[in-house]
């Protein structure tokens, strides 16, 4: 895998064009996007369309990921981008490595979105991404390495899309990746063995990856200490309960979990739009001058002597 990278660093550069092996599709190379343990994805242009490519000198991992994005597609998942084709990019007469072209989704990071726009999106995000899995669960599949650097904010609708499934794993089997800090075995509050709850622990793992940029991991007394980092984070405290039921493995689906979040996203919402709405209305709100309330005053003490003037001349009437 080294020594494929630093092929990639003087192969394959911003500018350079490859044309498929088989489909003879030509991509034009416009950036890297990013590098992992199989290959390195770039974005790239054809017939004046943007899309994400994966290159690899792994084939048989490649077949796996291109496999596991035709069964999602089979099965009209939308859990990750779409498959668009599958090649072989001829390198040099005695080597080729094996590529697939996928869309590309222009968006940004969870952590910089949520800097821009406010946790406030926390809750919704939650709801999103638990009808994702839901759908994949339902498929017969584990997302498996869900953590934040597999997720994007999609700019065209605002939606949490999953990037990377290259973890996807088949109900029933080992989970193939996995990122320490968002495995539940590795905390010791379960198995590698792919099912529902396991995703369930790792989408509340990343939540706090969000906040917390040190990511150790307890020897013991897991429990109690995931239950105070969630107390300290005032953005997710309104969801504790569930957020602790995902931990203790107390959930069977994706469904229950997000049964269970709903009404609390939903009251999260409401209180929030409530204290804007009470934050505008006391600044649209003008401010009385001094003037106006010298004259205010004076009204009041007119009408208190006049009221006194009245009392003393009824009285002196029955007198």
């Amino acid at each position: 895998m080294q020594s494929l990278l630093k092929k990639h660093k003087t192969c394959i550069q911003v500018g350079d064009v490859m044309t498929g092996k088989w489909h003879r599709r030509s991509y034009k190379i416009k950036a890297k996007l990013g590098a992992g343990a199989v290959g390195t994805v770039y974005l790239c242009e054809c017939e004046g369309r943007h899309y994400a490519l994966k290159i690899s000198d792994t084939a048989s991992q490649m077949t796996l990921e291109m496999n596991t994005l035709k069964a999602l597609k089979q099965h009209r998942v939308a859990v990750g981008p779409a498959l668009i084709e599958a090649d072989d990019w001829v390198f040099s007469p005695e080597t080729q490595y094996s590529f697939y072209v996928m869309e590309y989704i222009h968006g940004e990071s969870l952590e910089t979105f949520l800097q821009k726009y406010g946790t406030k999106w926390i809750g919704l995000f939650l709801i999103q991404l638990l009808q994702q899995l839901s759908a994949l669960h339902e498929a017969g599949f584990i997302f498996g390495d869900l953590k934040l650097e597999n997720m994007l904010v999609d700019k065209r609708d605002m939606r949490l899309r999953f990037v990377d499934v290259g973890g996807v794993t088949k109900v029933g089997r080992a989970i193939k990746e996995y990122t320490a800090f968002c495995d539940r075995a590795s905390w010791q509050l379960g198995s590698r063995k792919a099912e529902a709850s396991y995703d369930l622990f790792a989408l509340v793992m990343t939540c706090l990856q969000i906040f917390h940029r040190e990511q150790s991991i307890p020897d013991s007394q897991a429990v109690s200490h995931l239950s105070l980092k969630i107390k300290q984070i005032a953005a997710l405290r309104a969801y504790e309960g569930p957020l602790l039921k995902a931990v203790r493995g107390e959930f069977h689906s994706a469904k229950q979990m997000e049964r269970e979040l709903r009404p609390l996203v939903k009251k999260e919402v409401h209180q929030k739009e409530a204290v804007k709405q009470q934050n505008q209305k006391a600044m649209n709100q003008p401010p009385r001058s001094s003037g106006q309330q010298k004259h205010r005053n004076c009204w009041r003490e007119s009408a208190m002597i006049t009221f006194v003037s009245c009392l003393f001349y009824l009285c002196s009437l029955f007198v």
